[in-house]
């Protein structure tokens, strides 16, 4: 009796515990749509595209992230990372990648006091309505870093 008391609740916790790890999975893409809405509402306002503008374009998408490390052992010394995907119709498909690193510290070839940098951009047309926009906004390799953060935050 007492052996069947523990399969029966060993069998409920699983149950259980098989529908948190599914609420859990849901949730966690209700995030992942949430956080890429979000960015996609930051770069709109960062970029300051009307209403005239997006109604000539269809399925919008951003995805960014952003991350920065402080050095333990170096007082100026830091990493910080970032990615902008931006994807658009309009006439054709268009896309913009940003893919930005930046480390500064004493083991790095600028030195303590000035960051290295290392961007790479990619897009289809810089004549495009949205990839216009933000190649104005970010005319030099340092800008993107905090052009970035702005739309994750």
């Amino acid at each position: 009796m007492l052996f069947n008391k523990i399969t029966s609740y060993y069998k409920m916790s699983l149950s259980s515990l098989d529908d948190i790890k599914s609420e859990m999975s849901d949730l966690e893409n209700k995030i992942k749509k949430l956080r890429q809405e979000k960015h996609k509402v930051n770069l709109i306002s960062k970029c300051d595209i009307d209403n005239k503008k997006l109604k000539k374009i269809k399925n919008l998408s951003v995805f960014a992230t952003y991350e920065y490390m402080n050095d333990e052992q170096d007082e100026y010394g830091h990493t910080a990372s970032a990615t902008l995907k931006v994807t658009y119709t309009d006439n054709k498909n268009q896309h913009l990648t940003v893919e930005y690193y930046e480390k500064q510290g004493y083991d790095t070839p600028n030195g303590r006091y000035d960051p290295t940098i290392d961007c790479d951009i990619t897009y289809s047309n810089s004549n495009s309505i949205i990839i216009k926009e933000i190649l104005e906004l970010c005319e030099e390799e340092y800008e993107w870093r905090d052009f970035i953060k702005e739309i994750t935050e």
